[in-house]
């Protein structure tokens, strides 16, 4: 089966979001990756996995799709970098 983009929370049993987004990406290069978290301090987040994207929770359907859209655009693009996307009370 085709991956187009992989949408995991950060928090899950047994294996962190970045543990899957590793092993997804050692199935399929270049995958692109959207982390949800609902941590305030996203810091620690930046740069622990290559080309992906930290979507904040609470998150409207909207910015879901923002992200989603975002990360098939960019993908293989973004060599070494990380980005935060914030939800929408940040952004007001």
């Amino acid at each position: 089966a085709r991956v187009d983009v992989l949408i995991t929370d950060y928090a899950m049993p047994g294996m962190s979001g970045i543990a899957l987004a590793e092993a997804m990406r050692a199935m399929h290069p270049g995958l692109p990756v959207i982390i949800a978290s609902g941590y305030v301090d996203t810091t620690s987040f930046d740069r622990r996995i290559e080309n992906a994207a930290l979507l904040k929770k609470p998150y409207q359907m909207n910015e879901l799709g923002a992200a989603v859209e975002h990360a098939l655009r960019y993908q293989g693009r973004r060599e070494g970098t990380s980005s935060v996307i914030p939800h929408a009370a940040e952004r007001s």
